[in-house]
Formats: structure tokens, C-alpha cells, sequence
């Protein structure tokens, strides 16, 4: 099979990343450059980079350039071997709101980047029936980033019924303590159950910017409900996320029961 232009420059762009002409974390030369540097036009460089995009090997920020993606690897949802825990923005702290496993690096540095403080709101519609609570009620919208050794692997936003978290917050607050561990350290509330819906689509400008993807890479998104038991053992819904994964850096695992007729 010929070799076009856009995979032979794709070839060479990936073997200089290989041999560490472009270290991780560094900025690429720009298209022009590139282009004049191989003889050929922007549009074959750019597409090349899309290409080197979608086998993460560079990451294309909108309005700043082209950087190497720094090594990592997939992370793994569900039954799988030791926890990665995803840390809150000051010290060590858990989100044990999603239960997140890496199948090699079980020590990658990550951390929960948060776009925006808490913010306390009206449910609306749409959230109020995902957490069946009228469209007035008060909710607390969480809204981040997850990053694992300098990627951005997910994006969510999480909603907590306000009656649920009186106290959670207080004005001129730094630190955003996980609103699951508070509700288990000041309510006794600890998580019972959750339920899981995906769905394959293509990411928003905002998400795709925001996973440093192309908009023409599909993400994974995930509607997940948290139900938590109180000191009474009566279970409560607690929590609706919305999660955006960058599709290529994820793989969920699931177990399950089998009945004897099923298979």
C-alpha cells in the first residue's frame, strides 16, 4: 500500500517523539514551520498531528500549540487490580465517590483539578429528575477535572441534594473536602450502591478542549447515581455525576452473577 504525504509525516514526527528529539511536555513546532521544514502543505501537518493526537502521543491545546504527551497508561473502571485514588486539590485526599483502578502505575500521580468552586443552585428540570427532587430544590454543583500523571483523563460535573450538605461549605472556603467523605465523617452516610448508563459519543468543543482531543474522537459518557445508608440504614440518593472519559485511555470492567439459563 503507497504511503502518503500525511503518513510520512506522521512517521517521522512519532520516531522524533520516540527518540526523545521531543521530550514530553514540550511544545512542537508550529504548522508553518513544519510545513516549510518538509515541503508540503498545512493542511497534510495538521492532519498528521490529529493522527499523533488520536494514538496519544501529543496533545493539540486550541489557541496554544502542540505538546508531547507525557507516558501513561490506560486506566481501568470496575473489577481490576490496585486503587487509584483520585486526590482532591490539597493533600492526599480520596474522591470515593468513583471507584477507579490502574492496571500498572498504581502510584501515577493524580489529582482532581476543580474548573470552578462549588456553586449552590436551583435543581432545574433536567437534574431534579435525575436526583427525584423538585426543580426548585437547592443542589451543589461540583465541576473538574480528573488528571492522571499530567493528563486530562475525564471530565465531570456532580450534583448533592443542599439539604444533605448543610455545613459542607462555607464562604471563603479553600480546601473542597469530597462531599462523599463529608457526609460519611458529619452524617454517618456511607455509599451502598450506584448505578451505572454509557453511552459512545462524539465530545463538545468544551470537552474535547478540555481532554485536549479532537473533536472527531468519541469520548465514553457516563450517567452514574450514588445511593448512600444513613445511621438509620435508610438508603438516600446522594449523588448524580455526568462523566466524560477520553475514551482511549479507559477500559471498564464489570463482574456479575449468571443465572443457570442465562448464556
Amino acid at each position: 500500500m503507497t504511503k502518503t504525504k500525511i503518513d510520512e509525516v506522521k512517521e517521522i514526527l512519532a520516531r522524533r517523539i520516540e527518540e526523545g528529539a521531543y521530550a514530553p511536555g514540550q511544545r512542537l513546532p508550529s504548522e508553518r514551520e513544519l510545513a516549510e521544514e518538509m515541503k508540503t502543505s498545512r493542511p497534510t501537518i495538521r492532519a498528521a498531528l490529529l493522527r499523533l493526537q488520536s494514538e496519544n502521543k501529543v496533545d493539540i491545546v486550541p489557541r496554544s500549540g502542540v505538546y508531547v504527551r507525557f507516558s501513561t497508561t490506560k486506566v481501568t473502571v470496575g473489577s481490576a487490580s490496585s486503587l487509584l485514588f483520585l486526590a482532591g486539590p490539597v493533600g492526599n485526599q480520596q474522591t470515593e465517590s468513583m471507584q477507579v483502578r490502574e492496571n500498572r502505575e498504581p502510584y501515577a500521580y493524580a489529582f482532581t483539578r476543580y474548573s470552578e468552586p462549588p456553586t449552590l443552585r436551583a435543581a432545574g428540570k433536567e437534574i431534579g429528575e435525575k436526583l427525584n427532587i423538585g426543580p426548585e430544590v437547592e443542589v451543589w454543583h461540583c465541576r473538574g477535572v480528573h488528571v492522571v500523571s499530567q493528563v486530562p483523563f475525564r471530565v465531570f460535573d456532580s450534583y448533592y441534594p443542599a439539604s444533605l450538605l448543610k455545613g459542607w461549605r462555607k464562604e471563603g472556603d479553600e480546601e473542597i473536602i469530597p462531599a462523599s467523605r463529608w457526609l460519611r465523617d458529619n452524617k454517618g452516610m456511607r455509599p451502598s450502591r450506584a448505578v451505572e448508563r454509557l453511552n459512545v459519543r462524539m465530545p463538545t468543543a468544551e470537552e474535547a478542549a478540555a481532554l485536549r482531543i479532537a473533536r472527531s474522537q468519541p469520548v465514553l459518557e457516563m450517567d452514574r447515581w450514588m445511593w448512600a445508608k444513613d445511621s438509620k440504614k435508610k438508603e438516600i440518593l446522594c449523588e448524580y455525576s455526568r462523566i466524560v472519559f477520553n475514551a482511549s485511555l479507559h477500559q471498564f470492567v464489570y463482574e456479575y452473577p449468571l443465572r443457570e439459563f442465562d448464556g
